[in-house]
């Protein structure tokens, strides 16, 4: 359900905004199912995230700062990365349902 609401989130507000929303349960969530090249992706996203904030937030209001940090082409990447990698993600998601449908309501 965590990766339900995050990518619900993510896919609401953006990569970005997503970052502040249950990152550490997504990310926990992500390596029970093995997807570890996503979650180390989100991680170093918003490490990346964090480093813009700490070294622009004195001198930048928050919609500089926004800007900033989407023209900021390694956390691209890791956006880059996070949307080729989300068809896997969707498709581990499907396989887990199938495997575990006795723990769904009838």
């Amino acid at each position: 359900m965590i990766l339900h609401e995050w990518l619900a989130y993510e896919g609401w507000e953006g990569f970005d905004s997503a970052l502040h929303f249950h990152l550490p349960q997504a990310i926990a969530q992500l390596r029970h199912l093995q997807l570890d090249t996503l979650a180390d992706t989100l991680e170093q996203a918003d490490q990346r995230q964090q480093q813009l904030r700490d070294a622009l937030a004195e001198s930048e209001n928050s919609i500089d700062l926004a800007m900033r940090i989407n023209q900021d082409p390694f956390f691209n990447r890791c956006q880059d990365h996070f949307n080729q990698q989300r068809p896997q993600l969707d498709e581990h998601l499907y396989q887990w349902v199938e495997q575990h449908l006795e723990q769904f309501p009838a």
